[in-house]
């Protein structure tokens, strides 16, 4: 099976086309939001879970990739 890959240009600075600040725009309107860690460790602790959390929700991944204006297409050989 032959995989390939498609590069495009991005500007130095694009936030709107990183699919990873709409991620941290979903982790810091939903679960940071109401949590206040007293110290960094405990606020590294949420965060793995955060990721943790995000990573089981095909839906909020796929749509951080569709408001990037990016898609992901499967080619079956």
């Amino acid at each position: 099976m032959a995989r390939s890959l498609t590069f495009a240009y991005l500007p130095p600075y694009a936030p709107q086309a990183n699919p990873v600040e709409y991620l941290w725009a979903h982790a810091k309107g939903r679960d940071l939001a109401h949590h206040m860690p007293d110290t960094k460790a405990e606020l590294g602790e949420h965060m793995v879970g955060t990721r943790r959390r995000t990573r089981r929700r095909p839906d909020v991944l796929e749509g951080s990739l569709h408001a990037a204006g990016l898609e992901v297409r499967v080619m079956r050989g």
